[in-house]
């Protein structure tokens, strides 16, 4: 089995930068109004769950799957090596940015940085963009694992775990902020 973990350097700059300016902000304004004090309360969590999520890139390549996750793993994906056509490092368009969004060549998935590497699939046209800093030794274990003898796999990783808890925070957040404007009003 294989890691390899990239910092989001970038994203953590970005999202520190913001939640240093909220809380500045907050202390600017006062907490003497519940509605202005609650935005920016939920603003700062917001921006604290974006850093949770995007402060790393884990990529994970065993026997049978290529792995990643992002951040504490709310934002994961598995795919069967099986199902892997190519792998081949590319640079990023500027434009692009990080995080989880699509792209002219497919789906993007980065924390920091230009360099991905895309995953062509045999089964479907779509093609996925994983941000790496060591895309070469990415692109090498996953060709040495799709042009070797591959076991078949008896399971499918799905990631869907991470969106039922990415849902729930955001119902916790909702639920405080809803919580904070009506003790606010009384």
């Amino acid at each position: 089995m294989k890691k390899y973990t990239q910092p989001g350097i970038f994203s953590i700059m970005v999202m520190l930068s913001c939640i240093i300016l909220c809380i500045v902000l907050l202390f600017i304004i006062g907490f003497d109004e519940a509605l202005p004090v609650a935005i920016i309360s939920f603003v700062i969590l917001i921006f604290i769950v974006c850093l949770f999520i995007f402060y790393k890139l884990t990529i994970i390549i065993d026997d049978t799957h290529l792995t990643f996750s992002m951040g504490i793993g709310l934002i994961s994906k598995s795919y069967p090596l099986s199902d892997i056509k190519s792998c081949t490092p590319v640079k990023n368009s500027v434009l692009w940015g990080v995080g989880v969004h699509m792209t002219p060549s497919g789906w993007l998935y980065n924390v920091s940085g230009l360099s991905s590497v895309e995953l062509s699939f045999k089964n479907r046209k779509a093609k996925i963009l994983i941000g790496t800093d060591r895309p070469d030794e990415v692109v090498e274990a996953v060709r040495a694992k799709i042009n070797g003898v591959q076991a078949g796999s008896f399971y499918e990783k799905s990631g869907k775990q991470g969106i039922y808890l990415a849902v729930a925070v955001l119902t916790l957040i909702i639920g405080i902020l809803i919580f904070i404007l009506v003790s606010g009003h009384q």
